[in-house]
């Protein structure tokens, strides 16, 4: 784990831990801090570390394909987790999250595309109630009502906020990631009804209720299937 370590040490007050996707460590430590101290500070941080490291390995080992063909064993991700498809012919069309799986059962188990329009809608119908419950969770923070939520496809970002409608877009993929992450991109648009944009001040106050939301930013660096 130390192999890893890179200590930096700043004019700041507090210690900054942060662990990048390539699995690379860096400590930013005030300039008066000890070598103790900091290795007191490593011991207290070191199962959240071996987590951290645990997750980063386990998305490089499960790299998603370019595309799915829609059939038994191949892997999905649903809030951070992944989960192997197993493809059933039944008399109805539903999806079944199981502990280890994600079902389909399909009256035409050669239809791809009917095959992926169940799981889309699945995806969409999860998303959509695991968003809302983030915003219920958050809103409050930000003292704001949000009079509308959309999930829709994004190609080139997690999320968008109407700060005049007081309306939030969230990308579909999203959903795919470990809720911390969702966390942090639903609170970062609510914070947008505060601060419409990307001033010093919206940091200073995304910093301020979610003091790790780099880590948490970080986990969608990855592209999960």
């Amino acid at each position: 784990m130390l192999e890893d370590l890179k200590i930096i040490k700043k004019d700041i007050k507090n210690i900054i831990l942060r662990i990048k996707l390539d699995g690379s460590i860096s400590l930013s430590v005030p300039k008066r801090v000890g070598k103790k101290y900091i290795q007191e500070f490593l011991e207290k941080k070191s199962s959240w570390i071996e987590s951290k490291l645990s997750y980063i390995k386990s998305l490089q080992a499960s790299k998603p394909p370019t595309q799915k063909d829609y059939i038994s064993g191949e892997d999905f991700f649903y809030l951070g987790k992944s989960y192997t498809l197993k493809v059933i012919e039944s008399k109805v069309n539903k999806v079944v999250l199981l502990e280890d799986t994600l079902n389909l059962y399909i009256k035409d188990v050669d239809n791809k595309i009917k095959k992926q329009s169940l799981i889309k809608a699945w995806y969409k119908k999860q998303a959509f109630e695991c968003f809302q419950s983030v915003i219920d969770r958050y809103a409050p923070i930000v003292k704001k009502e949000v009079k509308a939520l959309k999930v829709r496809e994004m190609k080139t970002r997690w999320g968008s906020c109407n700060h005049s409608k007081a309306y939030i877009n969230l990308n579909l993929s999203l959903v795919k990631y470990p809720l911390c992450a969702i966390e942090y991109v639903v609170f970062h648009e609510l914070a947008h009804l505060i601060h419409p944009n990307h001033s010093p001040k919206f940091w200073s106050y995304i910093k301020a209720h979610m003091s790790d939301y780099k880590q948490r930013s970080d986990m969608l660096k990855t592209k999960l299937a």
